[in-house]
């Protein structure tokens, strides 16, 4: 397995909670899928993407090039994560379409509409585990041209992209990732709660609620809330269930530890 981390700077982020609109609650850290499609965007931006299809076929089988290689998508927190809302003002042109945009200024309609939604910022370490090397030394060069992680807003800047020495820590220890629920069999220490959307979500076009709903997974997170609408930074201690071990990932001063499935990786969306 290879291990690739890039450090980035999110001044505002935001990766909206599913079956929320208009009043958009966050994820306090960007979901795995969100980084899967990161990943792909980035690729595709700098080698190209796949050729003969468009739109949600092309951003499918974009994120399926990932995901036949990827072992695990995960965050560590740098820096404390800090909440703050912000009201958009959003022009709504490339849902309607050019000619109904005319058509609705001509009758003096609204083309815009204010919504608020709830952003994050703080200091992110991204980490790819891969099962080969070759897409692995392609996402370095590929993420050092990310730009957003999370919605149109949400824009980031790279400070460092570079492979990581994976070294083998065992079946217990301190975890500063987040980490699926049913991998661990005990969990301790200050952590948060979440349901998110995996990997493999990346290369499915939902549009029902009850799909979202399904696909959910649930999440340990190393934050714990200091004080409103601030988190901090909170590794936990895990044992991990059969099947799963703990891995050390280092890139120069930045050390991050992980779950990883044995053996090289789940089964992946084909």
């Amino acid at each position: 397995m290879r291990a690739v981390v890039a450090l980035v700077r999110a001044p505002l982020f935001s990766v909206r909670k599913p079956l929320t609109y208009q009043a958009a609650a966050a994820f306090p850290l960007p979901q795995p899928s969100t980084l899967v499609g990161a990943l792909a965007c980035s690729l595709a931006v700098t080698y190209g993407g796949v050729e003969g299809v468009k739109g949600d076929v092309y951003v499918k089988e974009c994120c399926k090039l990932v995901l036949r290689e990827l072992v695990r998508a995960t965050v560590k927190p740098l820096t404390p994560v800090a909440r703050s809302s912000l009201t958009l003002s959003r022009m709504r042109t490339l849902e309607l379409g050019s000619d109904k945009v005319v058509r609705r200024i001509e009758r003096g309609g609204r083309i815009r509409d204010a919504m608020i939604r709830e952003y994050f910022y703080g200091r992110l370490g991204l980490l790819y585990v891969f099962r080969d090397g070759e897409l692995a030394s392609k996402a370095v060069k590929a993420l050092y041209l990310l730009e957003r992680l999370g919605d149109t807003e949400s824009c980031v800047s790279v400070d460092e992209v570079g492979e990581g020495e994976l070294e083998p820590l065992g079946e217990e220890g301190v975890v500063d990732t987040y980490t699926p629920a049913d991998w661990v069999r005990t969990v301790r220490g200050a952590f948060s709660l979440d349901s998110m959307c995996p990997e493999e979500v990346a290369a499915i076009v939902i549009r029902k609620r009850e799909d979202i709903m399904r696909r959910l997974v649930k999440y340990v997170l190393p934050l714990r809330e200091i004080r409103e609408n601030l988190f901090a930074p909170s590794p936990y201690r895990v044992g991990v269930r059969e099947g799963f071990s703990l891995w050390s990932v280092k890139l120069d001063d930045v050390r991050i530890n992980v779950v990883l499935p044995q053996g090289g990786g789940v089964e992946r969306l084909q």
